[in-house]
């Protein structure tokens, strides 16, 4: 069985592994240590090499699997740099005090190996659920023997094993594009609610593209291929992403069906807009921008969307006073403004007011509402608002 192995380290500091070579983290573990490095702004992992790997073997009746929990290992000091550490407590229920100021993962940890080294040796045994070949894009390097899901092929993977559909897939690869990465019961943001934590981005759009070059002929690629197409990236906030898929995903998939949709589009101000937004609701003159970055933007109407969380009473009067400079400020650029409060989301009958309006704007078409247009739209924002999406 193998020692632990500290995953946080730099790869010529990791202890090395006694265990049988290659092991492979798969999963909700693979998807939770490519979080917890992205907040922890660590490097990008290298891909490995998969010739020395007989990529030709990776197929199910080679490689089994089997679980071995507590192998991941975190200095409080890292944790409190995230925002799961508090006071020398772990504010999640998934890290377990290890002792000498060290935390670990409480939860099973999916490994891979030569099914001849490990064959009757473990209970656990169990198979493996990929059977297909895996691709030069499908496994990064830890460090020493130990090998970790691409944040691509993570995806994919996810998509097959718990039959993820296309707006699950589509939310999964906005976020590895952006600059923020969801934490697990973690971080409680103030504004909007959600858990998560700045970081550098995991993927990007040339690279998926890269996977699914590789992968074509494998099966739940289409279903990559049709999320590709409603990636959204630049995502600051859950919030901002939520409502940019309810915008821009196909009616099919319960969505409003905006193509082209933005995420903080930067737009040029006017004078008169700058000397606006120069006012920050006091009365008190601050530096003049040059322009304004608009959480959600759809260039076909010229609308544009700022998420807000929801503000106590003694904020409010300030807050209208910001939020009605700047929304003309930006009609003087040419762009209509709207606001969506985090409650907002669960108001159907507003969004859909707003879907008309960009209709109306885009196309000069009135649009009719039918009660199965309302019922879809409420299933998929409750779905995407459901805290634990996607955790």
């Amino acid at each position: 069985m193998a020692t632990p192995h500290d995953f946080t380290a730099a790869p010529d500091q990791q202890t090395p592994l006694s265990a049988q070579s290659p092991l492979i983290l798969c999963g909700k573990t693979a998807l939770f240590v490519h979080r917890m490095r992205a907040a922890l702004r660590r490097p990008p992992l290298p891909y490995t090499t998969l010739d020395s790997l007989e990529t030709s073997c990776y197929r199910a009746r080679e490689f089994k699997q089997f679980q071995l929990s507590r192998i991941l290992s975190f200095e409080e000091s890292e944790l409190q740099a995230v925002g799961l550490c508090f006071d020398g407590r772990a504010v999640t229920p998934d890290l377990v005090p290890s002792g000498q100021g060290k935390y670990t993962y409480a939860h099973a940890v999916d490994l891979l190996v030569k099914s001849q080294k490990q064959r009757s040796t473990c209970k656990t045994l169990s198979q493996h659920l990929w059977s297909a070949p895996l691709t030069r894009h499908a496994l990064q390097s830890l460090g020493g023997d130990v090998l970790i899901q691409s944040p691509e092929f993570l995806v994919h993977f996810l998509l097959r094993r718990q039959r993820l559909d296309m707006v699950d897939v589509a939310a999964h690869l906005s976020y590895l594009c952006s600059p923020i990465t969801l934490l697990p019961q973690g971080l409680s943001d103030a504004r909007s609610g959600y858990r998560f934590a700045s970081c550098a981005p995991l993927a990007s759009p040339p690279r998926i593209d890269d996977y699914l070059a590789d992968a074509r002929g494998v099966r739940g690629v289409e279903t990559l291929i049709r999320a590709r197409n409603h990636l959204l990236t630049g995502v600051a906030s859950p919030q901002e992403l939520i409502v940019g898929l309810i915008l821009a995903l196909p009616p099919s998939s319960q969505g409003l069906g905006h193509q082209g949709i933005v995420l903080n589009y930067r737009v040029t101000l006017t004078e008169a807009g700058r000397r606006l937004l120069a006012s920050d609701g006091d009365g008190v003159s601050s530096s003049i921008p040059r322009s304004a970055v608009i959480d959600v933007y759809d260039p076909e109407s010229h609308m544009g969307f700022e998420c807000q969380g929801e503000f106590d009473h003694l904020r409010e009067v300030r807050q209208a006073i910001r939020d009605d400079n700047r929304k003309k400020a930006c009609e003087l650029a040419g762009i209509r403004l709207a606001y969506i409060k985090r409650g907002d989301l669960n108001n159907i009958p507003y969004l859909l007011n707003l879907h008309a309006q960009m209709c109306q704007a885009a196309y000069g078409e009135d649009v009719s509402i039918d009660s199965e247009r309302v019922s879809s739209l409420q299933r998929l924002v409750g779905r995407l608002t459901n805290p634990n999406y996607l955790r």
